[in-house]
């Protein structure tokens, strides 16, 4: 029974054993990457104090209207793009929707000539589709005729 106690008390004994030598090794690995960085941040801090002039600084400020009114037409432009964008991918769809519907093919244009000859008709007329045009956007309602004041 003592060895047995003994033996428990050595198993027990390694579960309390910590090694904080690679934890303290991750942290200061960390504080030593962030002071690196922060010493580097700082450079760059004064690198750009120093090249900055105060004339550039009041220049950029009474140019601000300027640059909110390009900034609106840059998201206006973005917008377009998205808007043109979602009307090709209807269209896209339409399209495939419409060669799907007509059984058309890329199989060249004998092979399609040729089908009608070696199908059977159905006794059935096939009717065909109506189109409806999807809503197209106009530019008109983003963009006004006046160009800002370079």
């Amino acid at each position: 029974m003592e060895d047995e106690a003994k033996k428990l008390t050595k198993d027990y004994s390694n579960y309390l054993v910590v090694n904080v030598n690679q934890d303290v090794k991750s942290v200061e690995d960390a504080i030593d990457d962030t002071l690196t960085r922060l010493d580097e941040f700082s450079g760059l801090v004064d690198v750009i104090s120093c090249q900055v002039n105060p004339g550039i600084a009041t220049d950029i400020l009474s140019r601000k209207e300027e640059l909110f009114d390009l900034f609106q037409r840059v998201r206006k432009l973005e917008l377009t793009v998205t808007q043109i964008r979602n009307t090709v991918d209807t269209f896209d769809q339409l399209v495939t929707t419409a060669e799907t519907e007509l059984n058309a093919t890329t199989e060249g244009r004998i092979k399609n000539f040729l089908k009608p000859m070696f199908t059977k008709r159905s006794s059935m007329e096939t009717t065909t589709p109506t189109f409806t045009e999807p809503p197209i956007f106009s530019t008109k309602d983003l963009f006004s005729n006046s160009r800002p004041q370079t």
